[in-house]
């Protein structure tokens, strides 16, 4: 095949693509298909070019970061220890009240 026969091939398949779209649905979705596709590759690519994590809404000057000297901020205070649960891999069962789950109606025909 020479260049001339490549060119006349392509133009010939672009000719009839509007009415490949029209007519044959299995033509119309694999090329809906292909544009998601290429829209999802260049929404990666832009992504992968802006750098790694979300684009800040302030100047990174205007952030005010803690100090590793200062006191620390109000809401990092030390975790609260839960109580250990009633049951749990390795403890008895002595003295553990288990009741039925209530009754629930989901998936059963209304009664009426």
């Amino acid at each position: 095949m020479t260049g001339e026969d490549v060119t006349a091939r392509i133009g010939h398949a672009l000719r009839l693509a509007p009415a490949l779209l029209r007519r044959d649905p299995i033509f119309r979705y694999a090329a809906i298909g292909a544009l998601m596709a290429l829209i999802v590759l260049v929404g990666r690519l832009a992504q992968d070019w802006a750098g790694p994590g979300p684009i800040p809404a302030t100047p990174p000057s205007a952030i005010e970061r803690p100090s590793a000297s200062g006191p620390a901020a109000p809401g990092l205070s030390q975790p609260v220890l839960a109580t250990a649960p009633a049951i749990a891999p390795g403890r008895s069962l002595e003295g553990v009240t288990i009741a039925p789950a209530p009754a629930d109606p989901f998936g059963r025909l209304p009664q009426h």
